[in-house]
């Protein structure tokens, strides 16, 4: 009978050790959640004002090129690419490793 129950002990004593760990896994992604939440609630609040400075420094560039439309055009395009090839460059960063 003292072993039957060592080996029950030993069964609920790991079953109490992995719903520990679970726990634990699941304070973590609590907390990830709540980072997110702040950092979309943060986002939405400064999105406006970073569309009104953006405005306000396309209209910087456009009378910096003079009025001349198509350089203004050209600057923003370029400015853009290399936003999204950088953008792809990480995306690229991030896939690497794992697969290596």
């Amino acid at each position: 009978l003292t072993e039957v129950m060592r080996v029950a002990q030993n069964k609920t004593n790991a079953s109490i050790a992995k719903v520990n760990a679970t726990l634990a896994e699941v304070s973590d992604i609590a907390m990830m959640v709540a980072q997110v939440q702040e950092n979309s609630r943060m986002l939405h609040d400064v999105s406006p004002r970073m569309k009104r400075i953006a405005l306000r420094l396309s209209m910087v560039e456009a009378r910096l090129q003079g009025g001349n439309v198509s350089e203004v055009v050209e600057d923003i395009t370029k400015r853009s690419m290399t936003d999204v090839l950088q953008d792809m460059n990480r995306a690229l960063y991030r896939i690497m490793p794992s697969a290596i």
